[in-house]
């Protein structure tokens, strides 16, 4: 089924066939993370939406600092959902694969940082927790199986970024993860 994928890139696989078999996606199907966000019930906030954000630290957030963070997701709130907020400044199939990777964090239980006025600061960064719920967010996005078939028919990596609705560079990050063959000339 996963072909001769083997440790880690195997289980970033099998996470993401479980997120597409609960969006009842095909493998060839575009997953869209905000559907699927409001599907697990979690929030999907930008910075200018967060009414506890000041005008300082938003400005903070989306001009001085716009280039060091992607999202964030806290815990639980009151009313049972997660908050997940992201970084508007960036490109919308960036914002796509952050918050996907948002949603594998939650997922995957990973421990959720708070959102508040100190979300510009210094925080932790674990690289395997990181590695973890970007690659299974990836896999999601671009399903093993789907980007086989497109490559067998000689899809470019272009080509398979605009149908899954990611960055040419997350394609190619799938595609050297699993060592598929096939033309991905540009």
């Amino acid at each position: 089924m996963l072909g001769t994928l083997r440790g880690r890139t195997r289980e970033y696989e099998k996470s993401a066939i479980q997120i597409r078999n609960f969006a009842q996606l095909t493998s060839l199907a575009r997953l869209n993370p905000y559907d699927l966000a409001v599907q697990l019930g979690m929030k999907v906030m930008f910075v200018k939406d967060v009414s506890e954000m000041s005008e300082i630290n938003a400005k903070v957030l989306l001009i001085d600092s716009a280039g060091h963070w992607s999202g964030i997701s806290s815990g639980t709130q009151q009313d049972g959902s997660v908050l997940i907020v992201l970084n508007a400044t960036q490109a919308p199939n960036r914002l796509v694969a952050t918050l996907m990777e948002e949603i594998c964090h939650v997922l995957l239980g990973h421990r959720r940082n708070r959102i508040s006025s100190d979300i510009a600061g210094a925080r932790e960064y674990d690289l395997k927790i990181e590695s973890e719920a970007y690659g299974v967010g990836a896999a999601a996005l671009v399903p093993y199986h789907g980007l086989r078939l497109m490559l067998t028919q000689g899809f470019t990596l272009a080509a398979i970024a605009r149908h899954f609705g990611v960055s040419e560079s997350l394609a190619e990050y799938r595609v050297r993860l699993i060592n598929v063959s096939g033309d991905c000339s540009v």
